[in-house]
């Protein structure tokens, strides 16, 4: 019968492009043959990865895909092609998540394990892609393990090291990750020093979101002192990420500005069930808000969400906006882990950049306007100097602009400490 009969791939198919198809409608039928007659072979979902033949497109548009060992003829007239840009090098330096697929650790009275290697023996079992584990070790001034018991608490410098050392007989990473809250930052500071400074400690990610009750309290005052205290006491080369709520609302009140000069890389917490969006909608929201920051952005994903939604969520970060890495929130809450356990393949380049030297951090100095340090005057033997107030509370003098004159002339002088 002619509805059984299997169109092949044409010979002169041309090359296959790898992209996300975005579908109309929850799916699309692939079939036998381009047209409805031939018998249905298998669906592609919305938001799937495949690879398409353009100059298969026969006249009524049909069109010739693959994915993995499903293959044959897609109506191209539901679906949208969006190129996979993939986890590819960018202008930002590298990171210590680059290909990498990590899940997050919050305390032992959380998970079922009673040992820190029943713990990663299960997580090995159950998704042998993940090769990094975050754990939490700090909360404000306090070790985690104040609120927490057993053997998985982090109580000091010896849980640290009993941490990592479980974690390279299993065949893990060890990211550290903690909840400063900017208040006494000089005991924050020393203990996230003290484990951080643990050897193999691989990395350190704050979670900095909106001032309330137990997350940041400090204001925007608090950053720099803290950060200048971590970047003497860890370094510079020392990787810092910051992991925050990424809904558009969030963005000022945790003072991105602020924290920019000392993080390195961005951890947005996607958890698009908890916005009431979709996987697609959500991470497109994030590069959005933060695509700007500057820094590489790897998601944090939800790892409590049906499968589908992540598999859905793994392609768009990866394939669409290019995240080197990804994270899974978190241990104790994953029902399904045929979404989490996913490859991340980095798209390698010669020209993968090097690192930009990092400033040596110092404490700051502000030379103000009419204050020590500055000096002004005018061409014209008039006053040509207006001053306002600016955001800061600062006054700043400003003058009117001519194409080819000068009026105004500034200097700012200050010995600066030598590091």
């Amino acid at each position: 019968m002619s509805q059984q009969r299997f169109v092949a791939k044409p010979e002169a198919a041309g090359e296959g492009l790898v992209a996300v198809a975005q579908t109309h409608y929850a799916l699309s039928n692939i079939r036998r043959g381009p047209g409805i007659n031939y018998v249905d072979i298998g669906d592609i979902l919305d938001n799937t990865l495949l690879v398409h033949y353009p100059d298969t497109r026969t006249k009524d548009n049909w069109i010739w895909v693959a994915k993995g060992g499903l293959k044959g003829w897609l109506f191209a007239a539901y679906v949208e092609f969006v190129p996979a840009i993939g986890a590819q090098p960018s202008s930002h330096p590298k990171t210590p998540y680059d290909g990498k697929v990590a899940i997050w650790h919050w305390k032992g009275l959380a998970v079922p394990q009673s040992s820190i290697a029943e713990l990663l023996a299960d997580i090995r079992a159950k998704a042998p892609e993940i090769s990094q584990i975050w754990v939490k070790i700090t909360d404000g001034e306090r070790w985690m393990g104040e609120y927490d018991s057993g053997a998985l608490a982090i109580r000091g410098r010896e849980s640290i090291d009993r941490w990592v050392a479980a974690c390279h007989s299993a065949g893990f990473e060890f990211h550290a990750w903690c909840v400063p809250h900017g208040l006494r930052i000089e005991a924050e500071a020393r203990l996230i020093i003290e484990a951080c400074s643990r050897a193999g400690v691989q990395s350190l990610i704050l979670d900095i979101e909106r001032e309330k009750g137990n997350y940041w309290q400090g204001g925007a005052a608090a950053v720099r002192p803290l950060m200048l205290m971590l970047r003497r006491g860890l370094g510079t080369r020392f990787h810092i990420g910051m992991s925050v709520d990424p809904r558009p609302p969030q963005y000022q009140p945790v003072f991105p500005h602020e924290w920019s000069p000392f993080v390195d890389s961005i951890h947005p917490q996607t958890y698009w069930h908890i916005f009431r969006k979709s996987p697609e909608d959500a991470l497109k929201s994030v590069w959005t808000t933060w695509g700007g920051f500057n820094k590489p952005i790897i998601p944090v994903l939800p790892g409590g969400a049906p499968a589908q939604e992540q598999i859905e969520a793994h392609t768009l970060a990866t394939q669409v906006h290019g995240a080197r890495g990804l994270s899974w929130w978190r241990y104790g809450t994953v029902a399904r882990w045929h979404g989490i356990d996913r490859p991340i393949e980095l798209k390698t380049s010669p020209a993968d950049p090097d690192p930009p030297p990092r400033e040596n951090f110092a404490d700051e100095v502000i030379v103000l306007p009419a204050k020590t340090g500055f000096r002004s005057g005018t061409y014209t033997g008039k006053a040509e100097f207006s001053a306002r107030e600016n955001t800061w509370g600062w006054e700043y003098l400003y003058a009117t602009t001519e194409e080819r004159t000068s009026k105004v002339w500034a200097e700012w002088r200050q010995k600066l400490p030598q590091n």
